[in-house]
């Protein structure tokens, strides 16, 4: 048997520049070559940076901008989404640029604690379709959040008159519905 072996890594980061307004950025893929034998192949690193904006509405909706830029074949290929939350259901439509099979797609997930069920629906040149399916699950603990990670941001809004923090769990629901 042959085979081919490399090692990577991804490093990434999230900032919040404001109680609705979200930066982030990351390298994917960073490392070796991939190596096969005696020739070597590079792996499809990318830059990627990207903003998230919560607008204030009685379902939690978040309008997403990412900004990925393809290395090794030195493309820009930006993409916009829009995701709306609703108790354990979300619904998301996206579009991206620069990327020849799909560019239209359209989906919704379902929540159930530390798991999530996930199906989008892309749309692919020469009206072709493409359906995806996933199951994803979150490890780590809910729990204690060390002190030097905590954020409290109190605000107050004056049209309900009390106080809240980013970790209210059903925070978007106190916001005001107009900016």
């Amino acid at each position: 048997t042959v085979s081919a072996t490399a090692f990577a890594a991804d490093l990434g980061a999230q900032v919040n520049l404001h109680s609705r307004l979200r930066f982030g950025a990351a390298l994917q893929n960073y490392g070796s070559q991939m190596k096969f034998e005696n020739e070597g192949d590079d792996l499809p690193r990318i830059m990627r940076a990207g903003l998230s904006f919560l607008i204030p509405a009685k379902y939690a909706t978040t309008l997403l901008f990412d900004a990925p830029y393809h290395v090794v074949q030195g493309e820009l290929r930006p993409a916009l989404g829009v995701e709306t939350k609703g108790g354990l259901m979300a619904l998301r439509a996206g579009y991206k640029t620069g990327n020849d099979a799909e560019e239209l797609s359209f989906g919704t997930g379902l929540s159930f604690g530390w798991s999530s069920l996930d199906y989008a629906f892309g749309l692919v040149e020469n009206f072709d379709s493409r359906h995806r399916v996933s199951l994803s699950m979150r490890f780590g603990h809910k729990g204690k959040v060390e002190e030097f990670v905590k954020k409290k941001t109190p605000v107050v809004l004056p049209e309900y008159k009390e106080e809240y923090t980013s970790r209210d769990p059903k925070w978007w629901e106190k916001q005001p519905t107009e900016a």
